[in-house]
Protein backbone atom coordinates (compact mmCIF):
# COMPACT_ATOMS: atom_id res chain seq x y z
CA UNK A 1 0.00 0.00 0.00
CA UNK A 2 1.44 3.35 -0.77
CA UNK A 3 1.62 6.28 1.46
CA UNK A 4 -1.20 8.15 -0.18
CA UNK A 5 -3.61 4.96 0.34
CA UNK A 6 -2.62 4.32 3.62
CA UNK A 7 -3.38 7.82 4.56
CA UNK A 8 -6.88 7.75 2.87
CA UNK A 9 -7.64 4.36 4.43
CA UNK A 10 -6.99 6.24 8.06
CA UNK A 11 -8.76 9.16 7.98
CA UNK A 12 -11.43 6.58 6.98
CA UNK A 13 -11.43 4.49 9.27
CA UNK A 14 -11.37 7.51 11.64
CA UNK A 15 -14.43 9.37 9.86
CA UNK A 16 -16.08 5.94 10.27
CA UNK A 17 -15.11 5.58 13.84
CA UNK A 18 -18.45 5.57 15.16
CA UNK A 19 -19.35 1.97 13.72
CA UNK A 20 -16.21 0.73 15.09
CA UNK A 21 -12.30 0.61 13.55
CA UNK A 22 -12.76 -2.80 12.66
CA UNK A 23 -16.04 -1.96 10.63
CA UNK A 24 -14.05 0.91 8.52
CA UNK A 25 -11.48 -1.89 7.99
CA UNK A 26 -13.86 -4.44 6.91
CA UNK A 27 -15.23 -1.87 4.30
CA UNK A 28 -11.91 -1.07 2.76
CA UNK A 29 -11.03 -4.55 2.35
CA UNK A 30 -14.23 -5.10 0.64
CA UNK A 31 -13.93 -2.53 -1.85
CA UNK A 32 -16.03 0.07 -0.02
CA UNK A 33 -14.81 3.79 0.30
CA UNK A 34 -15.75 4.33 3.85
CA UNK A 35 -16.31 7.46 3.07
CA UNK A 36 -19.13 6.92 0.89
CA UNK A 37 -21.41 6.36 4.07
CA UNK A 38 -20.82 10.19 5.54
CA UNK A 39 -23.54 12.45 5.25
CA UNK A 40 -23.84 14.49 2.13
CA UNK A 41 -24.03 18.55 2.57
CA UNK A 42 -28.22 18.05 1.93
CA UNK A 43 -28.61 15.51 5.03
CA UNK A 44 -28.76 12.27 2.70
CA UNK A 45 -26.44 9.16 3.08
CA UNK A 46 -25.31 6.80 0.29
CA UNK A 47 -25.31 3.14 1.06
CA UNK A 48 -22.88 1.08 -1.49
CA UNK A 49 -23.48 -2.33 -2.26
CA UNK A 50 -20.11 -4.47 -1.63
CA UNK A 51 -19.47 -7.21 -4.18
CA UNK A 52 -18.95 -10.01 -1.31
CA UNK A 53 -20.22 -10.45 2.07
CA UNK A 54 -18.10 -7.98 4.34
CA UNK A 55 -15.91 -9.49 7.49
CA UNK A 56 -14.06 -8.34 10.08
CA UNK A 57 -10.66 -9.20 10.24
CA UNK A 58 -11.39 -12.28 12.42
CA UNK A 59 -14.08 -13.86 9.88
CA UNK A 60 -17.12 -12.30 11.64
CA UNK A 61 -19.69 -10.66 8.90
CA UNK A 62 -20.20 -6.83 9.43
CA UNK A 63 -23.93 -5.58 10.38
CA UNK A 64 -25.53 -4.73 6.84
CA UNK A 65 -25.87 -0.74 6.45
CA UNK A 66 -29.45 0.14 5.25
CA UNK A 67 -31.12 3.03 4.35
CA UNK A 68 -34.28 4.96 5.93
CA UNK A 69 -37.37 4.28 4.27
CA UNK A 70 -37.53 7.77 3.69
CA UNK A 71 -34.06 8.04 1.96
CA UNK A 72 -35.42 5.53 -0.44
CA UNK A 73 -39.59 6.42 -0.95
CA UNK A 74 -39.34 9.99 -0.02
CA UNK A 75 -42.21 11.83 2.69
CA UNK A 76 -45.72 11.88 2.56
CA UNK A 77 -48.08 13.25 0.94
CA UNK A 78 -50.25 16.31 2.53
CA UNK A 79 -53.41 14.74 2.13
CA UNK A 80 -56.83 17.17 0.27
CA UNK A 81 -59.43 15.22 1.11
CA UNK A 82 -62.90 16.35 1.00
CA UNK A 83 -64.20 15.72 4.12
CA UNK A 84 -67.19 14.02 5.74
CA UNK A 85 -69.59 14.57 8.69
CA UNK A 86 -67.74 12.92 12.11
CA UNK A 87 -70.57 10.51 12.41
CA UNK A 88 -72.13 9.64 16.01
CA UNK A 89 -71.64 6.50 17.38
CA UNK A 90 -68.36 4.34 17.59
CA UNK A 91 -65.92 4.21 14.38
CA UNK A 92 -63.38 1.59 14.07
CA UNK A 93 -62.13 2.41 10.12
CA UNK A 94 -62.76 4.76 8.08
CA UNK A 95 -65.58 5.46 5.25
CA UNK A 96 -65.55 4.98 2.08
CA UNK A 97 -62.89 2.90 -0.42
CA UNK A 98 -59.74 4.39 -0.72
CA UNK A 99 -55.86 4.69 -0.05
CA UNK A 100 -56.08 5.90 3.64
CA UNK A 101 -54.60 4.31 6.95
CA UNK A 102 -55.19 6.33 10.57
CA UNK A 103 -52.55 5.54 12.17
CA UNK A 104 -53.81 5.98 16.35
CA UNK A 105 -51.60 6.02 19.43
CA UNK A 106 -52.58 5.52 22.84
CA UNK A 107 -51.65 6.11 26.63
CA UNK A 108 -48.21 7.80 26.66
CA UNK A 109 -45.95 6.20 29.52
CA UNK A 110 -42.79 6.64 27.50
CA UNK A 111 -41.37 9.65 26.91
CA UNK A 112 -38.48 8.41 24.70
CA UNK A 113 -41.54 6.90 23.10
CA UNK A 114 -43.34 9.93 22.50
CA UNK A 115 -40.47 11.98 21.92
CA UNK A 116 -39.41 8.78 18.71
CA UNK A 117 -42.73 9.17 17.07
CA UNK A 118 -42.46 13.06 16.88
CA UNK A 119 -39.11 12.56 15.79
CA UNK A 120 -40.84 9.84 12.90
CA UNK A 121 -43.41 12.41 12.36
CA UNK A 122 -40.68 15.27 11.38
CA UNK A 123 -38.57 13.36 9.54
CA UNK A 124 -41.09 12.07 7.12
CA UNK A 125 -43.99 14.44 7.30
CA UNK A 126 -46.47 11.42 9.19
CA UNK A 127 -49.74 12.22 10.02
CA UNK A 128 -51.12 9.80 13.19
CA UNK A 129 -53.28 10.55 16.44
CA UNK A 130 -52.17 10.75 20.06
CA UNK A 131 -54.97 9.83 22.04
CA UNK A 132 -53.43 10.72 25.24
CA UNK A 133 -53.58 9.71 28.96
CA UNK A 134 -52.95 12.98 30.40
CA UNK A 135 -51.85 11.97 33.69
CA UNK A 136 -48.33 10.73 31.78
CA UNK A 137 -45.23 13.43 32.46
CA UNK A 138 -44.19 12.46 28.55
CA UNK A 139 -46.71 14.76 27.12
CA UNK A 140 -45.35 18.07 29.19
CA UNK A 141 -41.41 16.87 28.54
CA UNK A 142 -42.43 16.62 24.64
CA UNK A 143 -45.08 19.74 24.79
CA UNK A 144 -42.87 21.88 22.62
CA UNK A 145 -41.96 19.36 19.63
CA UNK A 146 -46.00 18.40 20.15
CA UNK A 147 -47.17 21.71 19.59
CA UNK A 148 -45.23 22.72 16.74
CA UNK A 149 -46.29 19.32 15.07
CA UNK A 150 -49.90 19.73 15.78
CA UNK A 151 -50.01 23.59 14.76
CA UNK A 152 -48.41 21.60 11.12
CA UNK A 153 -51.63 19.21 11.17
CA UNK A 154 -48.89 16.09 11.68
CA UNK A 155 -50.50 15.42 14.70
CA UNK A 156 -53.72 15.53 16.44
CA UNK A 157 -54.78 15.27 19.87
CA UNK A 158 -57.60 13.27 21.49
CA UNK A 159 -59.19 12.14 24.83
CA UNK A 160 -57.49 9.02 26.48
CA UNK A 161 -59.15 9.79 29.84
CA UNK A 162 -57.03 11.17 33.10
CA UNK A 163 -55.87 7.61 34.85
CA UNK A 164 -56.63 5.06 31.93
CA UNK A 165 -59.52 3.34 34.49
CA UNK A 166 -62.08 1.16 33.00
CA UNK A 167 -65.11 2.96 32.02
CA UNK A 168 -67.51 0.34 32.41
CA UNK A 169 -66.36 -0.09 35.91
CA UNK A 170 -67.01 3.32 38.08
CA UNK A 171 -69.19 5.44 38.91
CA UNK A 172 -71.00 7.89 36.41
CA UNK A 173 -69.45 11.24 38.21
CA UNK A 174 -66.00 9.76 38.02
CA UNK A 175 -66.68 9.09 33.86
CA UNK A 176 -67.49 12.56 33.49
CA UNK A 177 -64.36 13.40 35.70
CA UNK A 178 -61.92 11.25 33.90
CA UNK A 179 -62.57 12.80 30.22
CA UNK A 180 -63.39 16.37 31.45
CA UNK A 181 -59.74 15.94 32.85
CA UNK A 182 -58.30 15.16 29.71
CA UNK A 183 -59.83 17.98 28.07
CA UNK A 184 -58.81 20.56 30.73
CA UNK A 185 -55.74 19.41 29.74
CA UNK A 186 -55.77 19.42 25.83
CA UNK A 187 -56.98 23.02 26.17
CA UNK A 188 -54.74 24.38 28.57
CA UNK A 189 -51.54 22.96 26.80
CA UNK A 190 -52.86 22.69 23.08
CA UNK A 191 -55.27 25.64 22.68
CA UNK A 192 -57.80 23.45 21.24
CA UNK A 193 -60.37 20.34 22.09
CA UNK A 194 -60.13 17.03 21.66
CA UNK A 195 -64.07 16.97 21.31
CA UNK A 196 -65.54 14.81 19.95
CA UNK A 197 -63.15 11.88 19.77
CA UNK A 198 -62.35 9.96 22.61
CA UNK A 199 -60.84 6.12 23.11
CA UNK A 200 -62.61 4.40 26.08
CA UNK A 201 -59.56 2.79 28.24
CA UNK A 202 -59.12 -0.88 26.89
CA UNK A 203 -61.57 -0.63 24.46
CA UNK A 204 -64.39 -0.93 27.33
CA UNK A 205 -68.09 0.89 26.33
CA UNK A 206 -71.44 0.53 26.98
CA UNK A 207 -74.35 2.46 26.86
CA UNK A 208 -74.45 4.53 29.44
CA UNK A 209 -70.54 5.77 29.36
CA UNK A 210 -71.50 6.85 25.75
CA UNK A 211 -74.08 8.65 27.24
CA UNK A 212 -71.86 10.02 29.85
CA UNK A 213 -69.39 10.78 27.01
CA UNK A 214 -71.51 12.65 24.71
CA UNK A 215 -72.74 14.60 27.58
CA UNK A 216 -69.21 15.99 27.70
CA UNK A 217 -69.36 16.69 24.53
CA UNK A 218 -67.30 13.28 23.05
CA UNK A 219 -69.61 11.52 21.10
CA UNK A 220 -67.39 9.19 18.83
CA UNK A 221 -65.87 6.54 20.60
CA UNK A 222 -62.84 5.42 18.54
CA UNK A 223 -61.85 1.91 18.49
CA UNK A 224 -59.59 0.06 16.20
CA UNK A 225 -59.60 -2.25 13.15
CA UNK A 226 -55.89 -3.99 13.80
CA UNK A 227 -53.18 -3.15 16.45
CA UNK A 228 -49.80 -3.49 17.08
CA UNK A 229 -50.50 -5.35 20.18
CA UNK A 230 -47.29 -3.05 22.28
CA UNK A 231 -49.55 -1.45 25.29
CA UNK A 232 -47.09 -3.69 27.20
CA UNK A 233 -43.76 -5.40 26.84
CA UNK A 234 -43.31 -7.10 23.20
CA UNK A 235 -40.76 -8.09 20.29
CA UNK A 236 -39.69 -5.77 17.45
CA UNK A 237 -40.47 -9.54 15.15
CA UNK A 238 -44.46 -9.12 17.03
CA UNK A 239 -44.67 -5.70 16.67
CA UNK A 240 -43.46 -5.95 12.52
CA UNK A 241 -45.72 -8.52 11.82
CA UNK A 242 -48.70 -7.08 13.20
CA UNK A 243 -48.22 -3.75 10.82
CA UNK A 244 -47.84 -5.87 8.33
CA UNK A 245 -51.01 -7.51 8.97
CA UNK A 246 -53.10 -4.37 10.09
CA UNK A 247 -51.86 -1.83 7.90
CA UNK A 248 -54.28 -1.58 5.24
CA UNK A 249 -56.59 0.55 3.23
CA UNK A 250 -59.02 2.43 5.38
CA UNK A 251 -58.10 0.84 8.47
CA UNK A 252 -57.93 2.51 11.96
CA UNK A 253 -55.03 1.04 13.61
CA UNK A 254 -54.13 1.43 17.07
CA UNK A 255 -50.37 1.60 18.71
CA UNK A 256 -49.23 2.57 22.39
CA UNK A 257 -46.54 4.98 23.39
CA UNK A 258 -45.43 3.17 26.48
CA UNK A 259 -42.28 1.03 25.33
CA UNK A 260 -39.46 1.97 22.75
CA UNK A 261 -39.24 -0.94 21.27
CA UNK A 262 -41.75 0.24 18.32
CA UNK A 263 -39.35 3.33 17.71
CA UNK A 264 -37.06 0.73 16.29
CA UNK A 265 -40.10 -0.76 13.58
CA UNK A 266 -40.75 2.78 12.43
CA UNK A 267 -39.06 2.17 8.98
CA UNK A 268 -40.86 -0.95 8.83
CA UNK A 269 -43.92 0.63 9.40
CA UNK A 270 -43.25 3.65 6.71
CA UNK A 271 -42.26 0.99 4.12
CA UNK A 272 -45.05 -0.71 4.39
CA UNK A 273 -47.17 2.73 3.47
CA UNK A 274 -45.19 3.26 0.59
CA UNK A 275 -45.03 -0.04 -0.62
CA UNK A 276 -48.78 -0.43 -0.42
CA UNK A 277 -49.27 3.34 -1.67
CA UNK A 278 -51.54 4.16 1.74
CA UNK A 279 -51.85 7.86 2.74
CA UNK A 280 -51.43 7.93 6.38
CA UNK A 281 -54.34 10.60 8.05
CA UNK A 282 -55.39 12.43 11.19
CA UNK A 283 -59.12 11.98 11.89
CA UNK A 284 -59.53 15.47 11.02
CA UNK A 285 -58.10 15.13 7.77
CA UNK A 286 -61.03 12.90 7.05
CA UNK A 287 -64.03 14.02 9.65
CA UNK A 288 -64.86 17.61 9.23
CA UNK A 289 -66.35 18.45 13.25
CA UNK A 290 -67.89 21.24 14.80
CA UNK A 291 -65.85 23.08 17.07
Amino acid sequence: MDRRSFLATLVSGIALAAVGGGAGYALARNGVDPLALLPHPDGTTATPTPTSTLVYPDGRPVPTLIPQAQEVYGQFAVPRLARVRVPSGEISSLPGQGNLVALTVDDGASSETIKGYCDFVERTNFRMTFFITSQYDGWDANIKQLRRLVDRGNIQIANHTTTHKDLTRVSDSTVAQQLSGCERYIKNNFGITGHPYFRPPFGFINDNVARIAANEGYSTPVLWYGSFGDAGRVSYASIRSLAKRWLQAQHIVIGHANFPVVTHCFDTIESILHERKLQPVTLDDVYKRNI
